[in-house]
């Protein structure tokens, strides 16, 4: 089931049927006064779909991470659970321990891709 915000409507309808958004954006505002309790949930649904994929997103981020810090996949390491911030200091740390630090490039784009999600 997909959930689109208001503004994904209105665009998708003025694209694909040639709707004027401001009739489905009139069309919106009559169906939230008449069905208050299903608009409020289908908001609770939106944020829901959003935390999941900040989620996903930060899972991402933290495979890579740990695939830059050398000590492999949660998948490789059955029921290891390992935090950002110990991966962060493996990458980081000077010299790295036993594992092998990460180059200026691979510390470059983790930063990106933390800047990124900070941003949603």
């Amino acid at each position: 089931q997909n959930i689109l915000t208001e503004q994904d409507i209105v665009s998708t309808l003025q694209q694909r049927a040639n709707i004027e958004p401001r009739f489905t954006q009139l069309v919106w505002q009559r169906l939230v006064q008449h069905n208050p309790v299903f608009f409020r949930i289908y908001k609770l649904r939106l944020r829901a779909k959003e935390i999941i994929l900040n989620y996903n997103r930060l899972v991402a981020m933290q495979i890579q991470m740990m695939k830059f810090s050398n000590i492999g996949t949660p998948s490789q390491q059955p029921g290891a659970v390992v935090g950002p911030k110990t991966i962060a200091q493996k990458v980081y740390a000077p010299g790295g321990g036993s594992h092998k630090s990460a180059t200026p490039q691979q510390q470059q784009q983790m930063q990106v891709q933390q800047q990124q999600v900070q941003q949603q």
